[in-house]
């Protein structure tokens, strides 16, 4: 779990990836899912991580480990929103 402000308020990683996408949806003014939130306090290296977005708050995931002859790519494809 986080820390809150460094008031001894320790919240949950999904709380923690929820409350950033309220701040880019709220604040920053990005109409953005909680994917990369969810990724970045649950995800691990090597590791593919499965989220099933449908059941927020508390969404189902899994880490799954790579094996080492496998590779993933990213390709920016550009689009813009």
């Amino acid at each position: 779990a986080s820390e809150c402000l460094n008031l001894d308020h320790s919240i949950s990683n999904t709380e923690l990836a929820l409350l950033c996408q309220y701040v880019e949806n709220h604040i920053v003014g990005s109409s953005c899912g909680f994917m990369d939130q969810m990724t970045c306090v649950h995800g691990y290296a090597h590791n593919l991580f499965s989220l099933l977005c449908q059941h927020t708050p508390n969404p189902p995931f899994h880490n799954f480990l790579l094996p080492a002859n496998i590779q993933l790519f990213g390709i920016d494809s550009g689009v813009k929103r």
